[in-house]
């Protein structure tokens, strides 16, 4: 699952920002994976979503390191940059 690929960066540098895992990771999902722009866009907000939210739970303090977190089922946020119409299909 192509969210489990950024686990070890947000580990590894501590970095859970949208902004800065976008900035360190998007070019190396894009290339790896056969997600579209938005759709790997839409993983690295999941990361960080669920790195946040652990910090919030108390789970994540300065002194120690990242837990590890694994993606076994995660969502798929479909928007109107993600699907289309063709007719009366729908591509996703």
């Amino acid at each position: 699952m192509p969210v489990n690929r950024l686990v070890p960066i947000v580990r590894a540098h501590r970095l859970w920002n949208r902004v800065g895992l976008h900035q360190r990771t998007y070019n190396a999902l894009r290339a790896q994976t056969p997600l579209g722009s938005q759709m790997c866009c839409n993983a690295i907000f999941s990361v960080c979503k669920a790195y946040k939210a652990q910090k919030e739970l108390g789970r994540i303090r300065k002194d120690t390191s990242i837990p590890g977190t694994r993606f076994d089922r995660a969502s798929v946020h479909f928007d109107k940059r993600t699907y289309s119409l063709k007719g009366e299909t729908v591509s996703l």
